[in-house]
């Protein structure tokens, strides 16, 4: 046995050894043909046949009419008298090559060809020479386009174009099938002008070709939004109170309610469909759109139907009151387009039941145009920036890196950055916040900076901190020289990466629960505290605390009050047993079965959701002792009753008054919340 191992071997480094040197010689052409054209050898490597398209693409095997019937290459004596053997198929990159080592003049046939183009300028083999480059040419073709109008009806009357390089090729008029056919036509890459669409009806760019010669669309409905009537008092109050609660105090919120601002309701989208609106800007600046509602997403084009989607937001949430907002630079006169769609349900295999909470339906949104303002500028790099001031403020937000590139350490390593300002106009300050739903100040820097009146910042994030949010607040206090700051100017900034940082926290305490009976079915059906309304305010109940447990008087009754540990918190796609960690600001649920804790968490979970300050008040102190939550829900989840709650006792209180002292913002914006956020994932039995 060893000696046949030996022998395989053997052969085996042989085999490499001979393939490397017949690979060697054949990247090496050895034949001039006194031209200055160098070729290779037909007898020693045989031939290599190159098909290109009229405009010098490669053509590919699978361009051809079928799997079966790729595009392929031909060696023969003449027309009707193939050599046996000489044939291959076109690869990707449009060349097929023919292990046939023989010499001498035969003719190049290129067969299964793509639709609209055939092989018409034959080209013979001459002695000595293997390699060759064949073109296809163009034939007449006939183009079928069928038109969908969003209700899937026939698009009738409706006249079809195709153009090339903006000229008229040919025209044809969509029949009672909504079907045009535009005959003999020169195989090509067209671009689709349709005209005479019905109102609110418009279509996204796109092109024919020759390989798809029929083709269907679906015509997109598209409507215009004016900017003409702004919204009530009492709708921008809600819209206010939705989407700029958590943040009175800061320096910046979420949109400005003294701006002119418009709110909408989209038409009815049926679930897997996409409707599309635009909006002319009638002002330069930054406009902000807000939505709210339940399971939508939402694509920004800019201004254009033709560009890929520029940005992207969605709510995955159950709360029509879940808001989210992006900002939108846009230029005076400039149109701006967006669509708005429903997930298909057959695509979410956890949606509820259809007829309890259908999704298909309308979504609100808002608009609100142009102030002079705070500027919000967000960045996730280290680099050279252009800070925006429409006022003497603007607002820094700096996302420690999560992925790594050759430009810069793996994203555990943290690192140590300095932020400065590079300006000879202005004296110019930085100051950094922890929160932005309070005046938090950390700590500055004013005139520190090596050009004057320029600020130099140093921020440390050890590795655990990797991907979290960092806020600053940078103002321009005066005009060096004297005189009034026009606005708008813009300052430069750098963020440099200098070091290292290291850890320097007290070390992560795992707490344990110490509850160990498991809790008992109940009676009647589990209701949340927080009502349909999402409203909630601890003077809306009398909590009783007696024989170890929590009580609430309802209508009358005491009801025990139960914790929701392996039940989704309301509203909201995840329960304590699944929630994991928060990188850049994403919550993703654990398990897929919706049971399960997260999977090779760190040892600390330094970055867990369940990782949570002793005194939340002291927010990031870093000598603030933290306590590792995680084993304690583990041990809680496994005590539940199959509703997934326990009873409320003194160390659960204690866990989820720490965990939404930390965790609040992630719930104000879809519930109506004063200083009781610890009731909401609590609930009773009636």
């Amino acid at each position: 046995m060893k000696n046949f191992f030996k022998r395989f071997i053997t052969c085996a480094l042989a085999a490499c050894l001979i393939a490397a040197t017949m690979l060697a010689g054949a990247c090496t052409p050895d034949n001039d043909n006194g031209k200055g054209e160098v070729h290779t050898d037909p007898t020693k490597y045989g031939y290599t046949i190159t098909v290109l398209y009229p405009d010098g693409t490669p053509v590919k095997g699978s361009d051809g009419p079928s799997i079966k019937a790729q595009v392929s290459v031909e060696l023969m004596n003449g027309p009707d008298d193939a050599i046996a053997g000489a044939r291959s198929v076109v690869n990707d990159y449009g060349k097929a090559t023919i292990n046939y080592r023989v010499s001498g003049k035969f003719l190049i046939d290129v067969y299964n060809c793509p639709n609209g183009f055939e092989y018409a300028d034959k080209v013979y083999t001459v002695e000595g020479r293997g390699d060759y480059t064949v073109k296809l040419s163009p034939k007449p073709v006939s183009y079928t386009i069928n038109l969908k109008l969003p209700d899937d009806t026939p698009a009738i009357g409706v006249t079809v174009n195709i153009k090339k390089d903006s000229a008229l090729v040919k025209s044809a008029t969509t029949n009672a099938n909504g079907t045009a056919v535009l005959e003999n036509v020169t195989a090509d890459t067209y671009d689709l002008e349709l005209l005479n669409l019905p109102e609110n009806v418009s279509y996204l760019p796109v092109q024919v070709t020759a390989k798809q010669p029929v083709l269907t669309i679906e015509l997109i409905s598209l409507k215009e939004l004016k900017l003409d009537e702004v919204m009530s008092a009492e709708k921008l109050d809600e819209w206010d109170r939705l989407a700029n609660s958590y943040s009175d105090e800061a320096p910046v919120t979420r949109f400005d309610r003294t701006a002119d601002c418009y709110d909408f309701t989209t038409d009815f989208i049926p679930e897997g469909k996409k409707i599309y609106y635009y909006f002319t800007a009638d002002k330069e600046g930054t406009y902000n759109f807000i939505s709210r509602g339940q399971y939508y997403t939402v694509e920004f084009f800019g201004n254009s139907l033709g560009n890929e989607a520029l940005l992207t937001t969605n709510s995955t949430h159950e709360s029509s009151n879940t808001c989210e907002m992006v900002e939108l630079p846009l230029k005076e006169g400039e149109r701006y387009y967006f669509s708005y769609s429903i997930p298909a349900r057959s695509n979410d295999p956890s949606a509820d039941d259809p007829d309890e909470h259908p999704l298909s339906g309308t979504r609100e949104f808002m608009i609100a145009k142009p102030v002079a303002g705070t500027r919000r500028h967000e960045v996730t790099e280290p680099g050279n920036y252009d800070i925006t001031f429409e006022t003497d403020t603007a607002l820094l937000i700096f996302i420690t890196p999560m992925s790594a590139t050759p430009e810069r350490p793996s994203p555990t390593d943290g690192g140590i950055f300095e932020i400065c300002s590079h300006t000879s106009e202005y004296d110019i300050e930085i100051i950094h916040y922890a929160r932005l739903a309070d005046n938090s100040e950390i700590e500055g820097s004013d005139d520190d900076g090596g050009e004057g009146k320029n600020f130099k910042y140093t921020l440390e994030v050890p590795p655990s901190y990797t991907g979290n949010y960092y806020y600053f607040r940078i103002k321009i206090k005066s005009k060096i020289g004297g005189g009034e700051v026009e606005y708008p100017t813009q300052v430069p900034i750098s963020i440099t990466r200098i070091g290292n940082a290291e850890e320097n926290f007290s070390p992560v305490e795992n707490q344990v629960a110490t509850a160990t009976e498991k809790y008992a079915e109940q009676s009647g059906e589990f209701h949340f505290l927080i009502g349909d309304n999402n409203s909630i305010s601890e003077s809306d109940f009398t909590i009783i605390e007696m024989n170890g447990g929590y009580y609430v008087n309802i209508d009358g009754t005491e009801r025990e009050l139960v914790v929701a540990i392996k039940k989704n918190l309301k509203g909201l796609p995840y329960s304590y047993a699944t929630i994991e960690y928060m990188g850049a600001g994403s919550v993703e649920p654990g398990g897929s079965n919706g049971d399960e804790m997260p999977s090779a968490p760190s040892e600390t979970r330094q970055n867990s959701y369940l990782t949570l300050y002793t005194d939340p008040s002291k927010g990031e102190d870093r000598n603030n002792p933290r306590l590792n939550y995680t084993p304690f829900i583990e041990q809680y989840a496994t005590l539940c009753n199959s509703d997934g709650v326990y009873k409320l006792n003194s160390e659960l209180k204690a866990f989820i008054e720490r965990y939404y002292a930390s965790h609040a913002q992630d719930f104000i914006f879809s519930l109506n919340l004063e200083e009781c956020c610890w009731l909401i994932s609590c609930g009773y039995y009636a």
